[in-house]
């Protein structure tokens, strides 16, 4: 009996009838965002942005928690940043000891632990915080939470989101179609909570943003929680805030003495 060739195509549409397969078999595109909604999704995330584009310096007085599965910490917190490269943030003990020190400048970073007297130096723009302080976010990233602005660095309006819910709006950046991480603003566009999912919509890390006070005509946040799902959680609450005052470089070098 002759054999009658047959094509790999025709081979797999025999298979999938056979088996009664035809939607796993079937490859169903993507869905591509309209020029409308991408439009859209860059004026939302150009507003989010907007909110501490005024912002070129703060400086604040807070009481800070830090707890990981390893250590806690109760701190006075000083801060002093300075848009888009200067960061200084110190936490000291109830009797004014400085228990850390943390500095950036440009490209070098800088962490100091007096009490254990180790003075270590990192890139502002990896997630080396983690190691260090169980924070997953760069030092630029923190930069910007200490404004009331999650990291939105990776964020692209062809690959977001946008849904109403009752008097919030919720934003997801998705990642091959599942959500990556998530936005949920208020009706004024104040973001109130950021997450991080582990890709099965399960967060793994998240921001609270609450006590909102305006400052100078900015409406910023004056508590600041930042929460992994290992356990750990950095508290900022903030005192005092107060914006745009001039700050020298000099503010934000290591003192040799430490």
């Amino acid at each position: 009996m002759a054999r009658v060739a047959m094509s790999g195509r025709s081979r797999r549409r025999i298979l999938c009838a056979l088996l009664f397969i035809l939607p796993a078999c079937a490859t169903v595109p993507p869905h591509r965002l309209s020029p409308d909604e991408i439009l859209r999704n860059r004026q939302v995330l150009a507003r989010i942005r907007a909110r501490t584009e005024s912002i070129e310096t703060l400086s604040g007085l807070a009481r800070a928690r830090l707890e990981t599965p390893g250590q806690s910490l109760a701190a006075n917190e000083f801060v002093r940043l300075r848009v888009p490269e200067r960061l200084r943030l110190e936490l000291h003990d109830p009797l004014g000891g400085l228990q850390l020190l943390l500095t950036v400048r440009g490209e070098t970073g800088v962490l100091v632990l007096p009490g254990e007297g180790r003075r270590l130096r990192f890139s502002p723009h990896r997630q080396e915080l983690k190691r260090y302080l169980g924070i997953s976010l760069t030092a630029q990233d923190l930069l910007g939470v200490l404004m009331g602005q999650p990291p939105l660095a990776s964020w692209r309006p062809e690959q977001i989101r946008t849904e109403t819910q009752n008097d919030e709006t919720v934003v997801s950046r998705l990642d091959k179609g599942r959500v990556a991480e998530q936005l949920t603003l208020r009706a004024d566009g104040a973001v109130l909570r950021w997450e991080r999912t582990d890709g099965t919509g399960t967060p793994v890390e998240s921001l609270l943003f609450e006590d909102f006070r305006t400052v100078d005509g900015v409406v910023l946040p004056f508590r600041i929680t930042l929460r992994r799902a290992d356990g750990s959680e950095f508290l900022v609450q903030y005192r005092a805030i107060h914006l745009n005052d001039p700050m020298e470089d000099h503010l934000f070098e290591v003192p040799s003495i430490l």
